[in-house]
């Protein structure tokens, strides 16, 4: 008899575990955010990066000649991105999105220019 009630709070136990996995991940998801590829195709390392959108900003540190840094951003609003690095160096990066979207921008650039940008956006849960 035990044995039987010993099962079924393993069961209860895992089940609730499960659960609580799913919801997690689904909550995750539907926070939404744009991840934010930047791909450095120059030949000098960009330094101290940090990623600008409108009410947050996200220190990327350094970014070495042909390498890439992602991070996943939230905007309070509207929205472009801007790059900082160096000292007092600056791009603006010709997207937008808003809050709540979900999507990934990659910007291609060099420590004087942004080459190229590709942006797939969404609005809502899809």
């Amino acid at each position: 008899m035990n044995r039987s009630k010993s099962k079924k709070r393993i069961i209860v136990v895992v089940i609730t575990g499960l659960v609580l996995i799913i919801v997690s991940a689904a909550l995750f998801y539907l926070r939404g955010g744009i991840m934010v590829i930047i791909h450095n195709v120059g030949t000098e390392p960009l330094q101290a990066v940090v990623v600008h959108v409108t009410g947050n900003s996200y220190p990327q540190g350094d970014i070495a000649a042909g390498a890439t840094k992602r991070v996943k951003v939230q905007a309070q609003g509207e929205s472009h991105i801007e790059l900082t690095y160096g000292e007092g160096k600056h791009l603006v990066v010709d997207c937008y999105f808003e809050g709540g979207n979900k999507g990934k921008i990659t910007a291609e650039v060099t420590s004087h220019e942004v080459i190229r940008v590709e942006q797939d956006i969404h609005v809502g849960f899809f």
